[in-house]
């Protein structure tokens, strides 16, 4: 085991807990925050419907062999770096307890084969993990290892119960966010931007769904005047994002600040509303109760999210949150913007009256 974070509250209790193991074994699942978001939120609703009211994490990656094989450039040299800079993602479930952390598979599998004979649940079954690949109902990909995952299990528990939970700032960071926005941001519409440049980077996959920055750009530039009070945070790598935009006006880019996933996550909750491409923050977006626009979702997704290309919406998705299938224009994102602008002025407004009315 080479790491551990125990959660400080009262989940970290043993007496009263009654827990569930979710299992995130590098050997077949990949170093990706959308796959991390999206496996996170399936142990989430899970664990609700097995009776279970504390979550542990428990990651495994071997040093001999620390990737599957969709990232092979992913190595004993590097996966610590990988798996540093991934970390903050598991921090996000509101039933979290603890994650934990494992190199070495022998003492994993004593603790896990002692989870089972307690008669703990997990996820994925016992069986799925022997078979290196996470299921989620609905298609399984399985010569990927079931990623990515579906969103079945997720839209059968809200058909269910009528509501699905949602994820949280990362433990420990909502109140840096909260400082940095009281610092940077006061008086702002903030909206939380991320424009996905895979290509640019030293690693690139999927690049049909990289963003135009481009037109990002003169979008961000027309919004200068059409919206003065709005503030763009934009979030990613130091390679997804052009220096140019740092001299925009409206503009914060908060890896300028020495700031990492795990602070743009926390902002991400804390922001008034998220704007991007489909990508790994998007993922966040739709688990949270944050406003959204998602643009450029991959139509092949489709067949995984269980929505029509061209639905505005995923089945349990709030007011505000919405969904477009076109690659982003600077038009298309002016006019996705000002309907959830407009919505969140209606928001303000009705929060006031009804302030005002106590």
């Amino acid at each position: 085991m080479i790491a551990t974070a125990d959660m400080p509250d009262s989940l970290t209790q043993t007496h009263g807990a009654r827990p569930f193991l979710g299992i995130y074994d590098y050997r077949y699942a990949p170093y990706s925050l959308g796959d991390t978001i999206t496996w996170q939120m399936n142990v989430l609703v899970i664990a609700i419907e097995s009776g279970a009211n504390a979550i542990d994490h428990i990651l495994m990656v071997d040093p001999k062999h620390p990737a599957c094989w969709m990232q092979p450039h992913i190595n004993t040299a590097n996966y610590l770096t990988a798996l540093q800079n991934i970390f903050p993602a598991y921090l996000c479930s509101p039933l979290l307890r603890n994650v934990r952390v494992f190199r070495d598979r022998t003492t994993f599998n004593d603790l896990l084969a002692s989870h089972l004979r307690s008669g703990l649940q997990v996820y994925p079954s016992p069986g799925d993990h022997l078979r290196r690949r996470v299921r989620s109902g609905g298609i399984v990909n399985l010569s990927h290892g079931g990623f990515p995952l579906s969103h079945s299990v997720l839209n059968a528990f809200y058909m269910k119960n009528g509501y699905l939970p949602r994820l949280v700032a990362p433990r420990g960071y909502e109140r840096s966010a909260r400082m940095f926005l009281a610092r940077h941001a006061a008086g702002r519409t903030v909206v939380a931007v991320h424009m996905r440049q895979s290509g640019l980077g030293s690693n690139p996959s999927a690049l049909h769904r990289d963003s135009p920055m481009a037109e990002w750009v003169h979008f961000l530039k027309m919004a200068a005047v059409r919206w003065p009070d709005v503030l763009f945070v934009v979030f990613g790598g130091y390679h997804e994002w052009e220096r140019p935009l740092m001299l925009l006006k409206n503009v914060l880019v908060p890896r300028t600040f020495g700031l990492g996933l795990a602070h743009e996550l926390a902002l991400l909750h804390h922001a008034d509303m998220f704007m991007g491409s489909s990508s790994g923050f998007s993922a966040a977006a739709t688990f949270s109760s944050v406003p959204y626009v998602i643009v450029n979702v991959e139509h092949d997704f489709s067949r995984y999210s269980e929505v029509p290309v061209g639905e505005l919406r995923y089945p349990f998705a709030l007011d505000n949150q919405e969904i477009y299938w076109e690659k982003e224009t600077a038009a298309l994102l002016a006019a996705c913007f000002e309907r959830a602008y407009r919505g969140l002025r209606k928001r303000t407004v009705s929060e006031a009256a009804s302030t005002a009315g106590h």
